[in-house]
């Protein structure tokens, strides 16, 4: 007796909780509230999730953190007996609550997958329809508009089966805005007009100077400016009709003043909607968001209007807040924004900086009008700090946005769908006037507009025949004009990279001459032979023999390396080891060595350019640890990071501040050019792929501040550049 009394409470609360919702009355909304919160302790099980449910819907209006806690309090419950209807509702209005908080999409994106699996096995096909527009909407904010583009469909075809197709203008709204969005114009002409016709059709009054809008916004974007113009003006006549009893369509009316370039009301129309928002009842998060989008229309009009800072003033906050939220098809469009103001300020590198970041989420989301729009401010900006070659790429871009969009094929088809609406109107007024004259005045009507008809598709097949051939002609001029062009610009391009392969080729032969000689400097094989002499002197026959060995293998495998551009690191390793070793003989072994591999590092797979780190241990011998009183170290590391191989030399000598301060003879007179060369080496190996120095040096200190060393690490070549250097090394 208890649960149908129970049951027979949730199913009255349920009534209400409907009743109210679909009211604007705050009021009625806390009373249902509170009306449920008070039988909430007696319900049990499904009904206690129903309710909870309820109140997380009830709230998101008037406080979306006590929604959103009261939906996952119902989920958690659902979850716990897994009562599918109860998961579904939750996860929805979970969803749902992100939209007054101005959330994340992918939140909203999480709880509609979530939802919708649970919905279809429920067949509750009335609420999959909604979810399934729900799920459309958060996909195209996204920029993923192929998959919007199909969940609008999918919600268009269940409410058709439902009888409910009434409801589907802003799917159909949205489907024709995707398409544009991609570039496909005739999709998007065709969805707009069912938009249309279908809120003609239910006597939707804003929803039809909506449609108005859209349509011109259509016929500009594909080129027809006379049409486009001539529907932003009906929009604000008709705005004025006494059909709009609640007060007209303010921001429609802004827009369509904006589109026609009557820029200060735009603004006085934005500026009076932004104190609507308000005075408006809505809660604080809501408010700002509404804000925010109105003050990127505002910064557009700025735009327009030549104040540049203006428009930045009223976009960088905006755009902060898109990111944030995930919401990508604003933040293109403020992107685009920012990038045409700091253009106009000619402040190029930050037009450069919002662009690329607009060109790449463009791209990502294959919005071909948006890769159009943000390679022309590239091509641009490029152009103005000189960069050709950038320049000349984003031009090649733009060109190919605009040609893939085919604005012209679409500005005829465009025409074409015009034509056919003027005759669907001509057609409604012959059956009008057929209805309210007599039998005899209809035919003659009738007669004289299939005779006019006549004569006028005569008249266009002779203008079109002479069009086509006209047009044919130009076509094929154009073709050939843009091949000859596309030719000249190929062989040239093509040259400029022949001279600079050989340039770069030359260089590096040069530098790899330099650094042998260099490296393996007169000094060093001097003194070299001076030890050798010194043994035979002293009869001290086997030290010399072994010492000349070691010189002979190293001069061997110096000479051998030289020959290749790169070397396994093994080899690198070994060559380095026999001049270490020479160096303690000449050194009367005062230093050690130690040599280490980091995990990740392959000493047979890993490359290194030849003769690169000897002029490195050098340094260190010389100028760290040789001058130094006490035992000294040398190390030696390789580390895999990031994709890149790096080589560490640290001394414990004393430091290149001591160093420089002492100025020994052996610091005067042992000159190193391989530093320097090492360096050029490295940077003309890694074809400038990035900006940082592929050396960096750094000195060591003690925990009293003493100089306790150097420690210098080198960046060998990060492995997708050395993939991409691969031809030009003939490897």
């Amino acid at each position: 007796m208890q649960t149908k009394n129970f049951r027979k409470i949730a199913g009255l609360l349920t009534c209400f909780a409907l009743f109210c919702l679909c009211t604007n009355a705050q009021d009625q909304t806390v009373k249902y509230i509170d009306s449920i919160k008070k039988v909430l302790p007696l319900l049990k099980g499904t009904e206690r999730i129903d309710a909870l449910n309820h109140l997380g819907r009830a709230h998101q209006g008037i406080n979306p953190d006590t929604s959103r806690w009261y939906s996952r309090q119902a989920l958690v419950e659902a979850q716990k007996i897994n009562y599918r209807r109860g998961m579904a509702f939750a996860h929805m209005y979970l969803s749902r609550v992100e939209n007054a908080l101005g959330g994340d999409n992918s939140v909203k994106e999480y709880n509609l997958l979530q939802a919708i699996p649970l919905l279809e096995k429920l067949k509750d096909e009335e609420t999959l329809a909604s979810e399934y527009g729900e799920l459309g909407a958060t996909y195209f904010s996204q920029n993923k508009f192929l998959l919007a583009i199909e969940y609008y469909k999918k919600s268009i075809a269940l409410k058709e089966k439902l009888s409910k197709s009434n409801n589907s203008t802003w799917s159909l709204q949205r489907i024709s805005y995707a398409y544009q969005e991609i570039g496909s114009y005739k999709e998007a002409f065709e969805y707009r007009m069912k938009c249309f016709d279908l809120r003609k059709k239910i006597n939707d009054p804003y929803g039809i100077i909506e449609s108005m809008f859209e349509m011109g916004n259509l016929y500009r974007d594909a080129g027809d400016l006379e049409t486009a113009n001539e529907y932003y003006r009906q929009v604000i006549t008709h705005a004025r009709s006494e059909v709009f009893k609640d007060g007209p369509p303010t921001f429609i009316i802004g827009r369509a003043h904006a589109s026609l370039g009557n820029y200060d009301s735009a603004l006085f129309v934005f500026n009076k909607m932004i104190q609507v928002i308000e005075s408006s009842s809505y809660n604080e998060m809501m408010k700002e968001n509404n804000k925010r989008f109105m003050k990127t229309y505002i910064a557009e009009v700025y735009l327009n209007k030549g104040q540049y800072d203006k428009s930045l003033e009223y976009s960088l906050e905006p755009l902060d807040y898109f990111k944030k939220n995930k919401r990508l098809n604003d933040a293109l469009r403020v992107l685009l924004t920012i990038g045409n103001a700091y253009l106009g300020e000619k402040n190029y590198i930050n037009a450069i900086e919002h662009s690329k970041q607009a060109f790449r989420l463009a791209k990502e989301t294959n919005s071909k009008k948006s890769i159009k729009d943000a390679s022309k401010i590239l091509w641009k900006a490029y152009h103005q700090i000189n960069s050709t070659d950038s320049a000349f790429l984003y031009l090649q871009q733009y060109l190919l946005a605009k040609e893939s969009m085919e604005v012209n094929r679409s500005a005829r088809e465009l025409a074409f769908f015009k034509a056919t609406q003027e005759d669907k109107v001509k057609q409604a007024r012959i059956e009008l006037l057929t209805n309210q004259n007599t039998l005899k005045e209809q035919t003659l009507l009738l007669q004289q507009e299939n005779f006019r008809r006549e004569n006028l598709s005569k008249k266009f097949l002779i203008a079109g025949l002479l069009g086509l051939f006209v047009l044919g002609v130009i076509i094929l001029r154009s073709v050939s004009l843009k091949r000859k062009l596309e030719g000249e610009k190929r062989m040239l391009a093509e040259k400029e990279l022949q001279l600079q392969k050989i340039g770069n080729e030359r260089r590096i032969t040069d530098l790899e001459m330099l650094a042998l000689r260099s490296q393996m400097n007169p000094h060093f094989i001097f003194n070299c032979l001076n030890s050798i002499n010194r043994f035979v002197l002293r009869n001290d026959t086997e030290a010399a023999s072994g010492y000349l060995t070691k010189f002979s293998k190293l001069m061997r495998m110096v000479l051998e390396n030289s020959k290749q551009t790169l070397i396994p690191l093994e080899e690198e390793v070994k060559c380095l080891e026999l001049y270490i070793q020479m160096e303690q003989f000449r050194c009367k072994n005062s230093f050690t060595y130690y040599i280490k591999y980091h995990d990740g590092v392959n000493t047979e797979e890993a490359m290194i350019p030849p003769l690169l780190l000897q002029p490195f241990v050098e340094n260190a011998i010389w100028h760290g640890v040789n001058p130094k009183d006490s035992d000294g170290e040398i190390g030696i590391e390789f580390l895999q990071k990031q994709e890149a191989l790096y080589c560490i030399v640290k001394d414990n000598g004393i430091g290149r501040k001591k160093a420089s301060e002492l100025k020994s003879q052996l610091a005067a007179n042992h000159k190193s050019m391989g530093l320097q060369i090492t360096k050029e080496r490295l940077a003309v190996m890694g074809n400038n792929y990035s900006k940082e120095s592929p050396v960096e040096i750094e000195d060591l200190y003690d925990e009293n501040g003493l100089a306790e060393g150097t420690q210098v690490t080198i960046k060998v070549f990060s492995l997708p550049a050395f993939e991409e250097l691969k031809p030009s090394l003939n490897l």
